[in-house]
């Protein structure tokens, strides 16, 4: 069973929906379009039916589960009482893997510090340009079974710094989708591709982007790269 079309995921799951845009990558976020179309204002983080999201927990089969696609899990508007309240109800169905994605990687640190995360919960960081590389500084400073990096939307060539990559356990990487998006250069694709596998770090190539979608795999731009799909994933969660 799949529920969302995001490739990386089976699953996703919104506590909240809402969020504020902190970097260049969230300019053409696909959120802010989506609330627009149903008359929401995107800035406002709100909360949704938790009942819903807990029974769905419970009756879905075992998955990878992408938390708070539609906003970001450590939005400053949402206490450390609510985030604790969100990372709960997860711990009470562990037969899933949580995968928290978050720009606001300090924060998410801050929470760390009284709550540690479990080992079914992956936590990562967007990383768009290499305006941002010290995000990932702060994610390796956190305890957490598996960290990953979200190089998407790629806007930039982004030169990683050895001495952190390797440290790494896993790496999306993506261009920007839908209407006008800002694509990448191929080379920026390659280089970073090539670095994260110098230092072993399994890549999952999600699309090129664009404003349409291929054939082959229905993807933005397309899935392919040099012909083959890359769908790696961290060490012994194939």
């Amino acid at each position: 069973m799949k529920n969302t079309a995001i490739e990386w995921a089976e699953n996703t799951i919104n506590f909240y929906i809402g969020c504020t845009k902190v970097s260049e990558g969230c300019t053409n976020c696909y959120m802010y379009r989506l609330e627009k179309r149903f008359g929401k204002d995107p800035t406002v983080v709100r909360k949704t039916n938790w009942k819903t999201i807990e029974k769905n927990l419970k009756n879905w089969p075992a998955s990878k589960i992408f938390v708070n696609s539609m906003s970001d899990t450590f939005h400053e508007s949402i206490d450390f009482g609510e985030i604790r309240s969100m990372f709960e109800m997860m711990e009470r169905y562990p037969q899933h893997q949580y995968l928290i994605l978050t720009k606001r990687i300090e924060r998410a640190k801050e929470y760390e510090k009284d709550n540690p995360f479990l080992d079914n919960f992956w936590l990562g960081v967007s990383v768009e340009s290499g305006k941002h590389l010290e995000r990932i500084d702060v994610l390796l400073d956190i305890r957490a079974r598996i960290h990953y990096v979200s190089f998407e939307p790629l806007l930039g060539n982004i030169p990683l710094a050895p001495f952190n990559t390797f440290m790494l356990d896993w790496a999306i990487v993506g261009g920007e989708s839908g209407y006008n998006p800002r694509l990448p250069k191929q080379e920026w694709v390659d280089f970073l591709i090539r670095q994260l596998h110098h230092y072993d770090v399994p890549v999952f190539y999600k699309q090129f982007g664009g404003s349409a979608k291929c054939k082959c795999h229905n993807a933005w731009g397309c899935r392919l790269y040099n012909g083959e799909i890359l769908d790696e994933m961290p060490r012994g969660q194939q």
